[in-house]
């Protein structure tokens, strides 16, 4: 019974920390489209992490 505890309470806090990063990449994100393009940002807003809208920001390249 300790043992699946143990397992769970570690389970938890992992999920806790993805959560967290999760957030830090889509405030990351949102902050540098901010910087590039504040219109588009506000049009995006909180669907930053939808998955198509990260797909068509990930093919908008601006190097080469």
């Amino acid at each position: 019974m300790a043992c699946s505890s143990a397992w769970l309470a570690m389970l938890v806090r992992f999920d806790d920390d993805l959560v967290g990063e999760a957030t830090r990449i889509g405030n990351r994100i949102r902050g540098l489209l901010t910087g590039i393009h504040p219109a588009l940002e506000r049009a995006i807003g909180p669907r930053i992490s939808h998955p198509a809208v990260l797909e068509i920001l990930s093919r908008w390249t601006s190097g080469p």
